[in-house]
């Protein structure tokens, strides 16, 4: 029986021994959970979610090697293929989340609470692999408003059944878990004043406060602060919830990004003489305490900032063109350039400024909520650096343009030098690179005590290990007119080497070949590649050395075309 724990702490328990190498390999780990979470899936997909940047078949093959590792390391039939659809068996894998789901579907909001033990892969990360990222956020974010009417439901049934210790446990826990949340804080606090716990409260209150305060800048909600006034005053007020949802809806928190106090009344700018004229409309009224709160956020200060800024640009940009130092064209660009950034600027100040105000009467793209994440997170400060160096790049771009091209140096590759590149390893977690260096090492130093070729060292190659750079271009940049591209494969204990020929000025391959041996048969696996690249050579090399006695052999250019 394989137990599998993703909410609060990442676990794997196989017939009750605890598995802690599996959760240590995120690639592995991951899939076990998406197939345990999602059902039956496609490889199709899988693909496209774990390993979105490799190609079809190297995919394929890391699907492969990962499915066979987990059946191998669980001992169980827990992963099932059949066609192309991969699942997980329901018989032999239990897990916490899937429990979790069936509670809230029963609507067992006491299991649902016993059950639920923090957020999903909670600080879990899986390098590459965005898509992974994203389902585990919404994921996350469904079990949380599932958490929220949970603990709210279950607070609200033990308060109306006069299990007010119940009620402050379940709230406790609640706060732990959101210690950020508007509900859990406020309820937790209306239950310790209800009691009379009113030292218990108040410390609380402050605690979550001052957290806000250095985590988001903001301040706690009217109705929490109200709430704790009565309870300093001596009240023991009546615990009510925060939101005037129902118990069966259990409140949801207020979730602020990161606040959203209320307004207060801006008095007329008039006073009493005007107590007879016409009252303002509310529209009026709205627009007039947007620009009040304007007048003190940054939006104006970053609109001086950035004239300033764009003034100095313009300026040094002007000289250096009266100067001759840059042609005429980089300054009408660099004024199109800070004019069509402006608003830019502004519209980031002011949704950096948003979040802390709750701004009347603004919907649809003006609503800052309903921006990107990206582009809430961002600060004015960042739209300044990007323009700048834009403005750079576009001087340095442009002085660069303008400076003669060299003549580009064309020279024959001699097939007589060669390199030869780090081999792939193509095994499971490429734990075998050691071993490809090896065969890189050994045909190096073995083709190096052949006079007529002219090898280039390990130290020359080194750099082109694992990018994505063209034969040709690789054989142009160390001069050489030959390559020599390899890949192993360890499996079951044989070793696979791939080995061929490339020429450097085209980067097609020429020939290839294919060997396997036993893996204690490495060092004769080694010299059979070895044989097999001199003989590429030597049928490479022969018919280009006849070629260049023939045309040592004929003075006339044309008899020689």
């Amino acid at each position: 029986m394989i137990e599998l724990t993703t909410l609060g702490r990442i676990s794997i328990r196989a017939n009750g021994t605890e598995r802690s190498e599996l959760p240590a390999h995120k690639q592995k780990f991951a899939l076990l959970v998406y197939l345990a979470v999602e059902g039956p899936v496609s490889r199709d997909r899988l693909l496209s979610v774990f390993w979105p940047e490799r190609e079809e078949e190297k995919a394929r093959h890391s699907l492969s090697q990962a499915l066979y590792a987990l059946k191998r390391e669980l001992q169980e039939d827990c992963v099932r293929v059949e066609g192309d659809t991969i699942s997980c068996s329901c018989d032999g894998l239990t897990v916490d989340i899937t429990q979790l789901e069936a509670a809230a579907q029963a609507e067992n909001w006491e299991a649902f609470v016993d059950l639920y033990g923090g957020p999903f892969l909670d600080q879990f990360y899986l390098p590459g692999s965005s898509d992974f990222e994203d389902w585990c956020v919404s994921t996350r974010a469904r079990l949380s408003r599932l958490m929220q009417r949970a603990f709210a439901g279950v607070v609200a049934q033990r308060e109306a059944t006069g299990d007010h210790p119940g009620a402050v446990a379940v709230a406790g826990r609640w706060s732990e878990l959101e210690p950020l949340g508007d509900e859990a804080r406020h309820t937790l606090i209306a239950l310790l004043g209800q009691s009379g716990e009113r030292a218990a409260a108040l410390e609380e209150y402050e605690t979550y406060r001052e957290r806000l305060a250095r985590e988001l800048e903001v301040e706690p909600l009217e109705e929490t602060v109200s709430l704790v006034e009565r309870i300093r005053a001596g009240e023991q007020p009546e615990f009510r919830p925060l939101s005037t949802k129902s118990a069966s809806d259990a409140a949801l928190p207020q979730v602020r990004e990161p606040s959203a106090p209320s307004y207060t009344a801006i008095p007329d700018a008039e006073g009493p003489a005007a107590a007879g004229s016409k009252e303002p409309t509310e529209e009026a009224h709205d627009w007039r305490k947007l620009v009040s709160e304007l007048r003190s956020r940054r939006v104006v200060q970053v609109g001086l900032l950035y004239t300033g800024a764009a003034w100095v640009a313009i300026e040094v940009t002007s000289t250096l063109v009266e100067q001759r130092m840059l042609p005429y064209p980089v300054f009408p660009s660099l004024v199109f350039l800070l004019a069509a950034g402006l608003p830019f600027a502004l519209l980031l100040a002011w949704a950096q400024q948003q979040q802390r105000i709750e701004v009347p009467r603004l919907k649809g793209w003006l609503d800052i909520r309903r921006w990107p994440r990206w582009v809430r997170e961002l600060r004015p400060g960042h739209i300044l650096g990007v323009l700048g160096t834009l403005v750079i790049g576009l001087l340095i771009g442009r002085y660069l343009l303008e400076r003669p091209l060299p003549p580009p140096i064309v020279s024959e590759l001699d097939p007589s030098r060669i390199a030869v590149l780090y081999f792939d390893d193509h095994s499971e977690d490429e734990k075998y690179r050691y071993l490809a260096a090896g065969f890189t090492r050994a045909l190096i130093t073995q083709l190096n005590e052949t006079d007529a070729l002219s090898v280039r060292s390990m130290n020359a190659v080194k750099q082109f290990r694992d990018t994505e750079v063209g034969p040709d271009s690789i054989a142009s940049a160390l001069g050489v007119g030959s390559l020599v591209e390899g890949a192993i494969l360890v499996s079951e204990n044989r070793v696979r080497v791939t080995v061929g020929l490339v020429d450097g000025a085209s980067g097609t391959e020429l020939e290839s070949r294919e060997l396997e041996r036993p893996f204690g048969d490495v060092i004769a696996l080694i010299n059979e590649v070895t044989r097999e690249v001199s003989r590429f050579l030597r049928r490479r090399l022969g018919a280009e050395l006849r070629s260049r006695e023939m045309r040592v052999r004929t003075t006339s250019a044309a008899a020689w075309d």
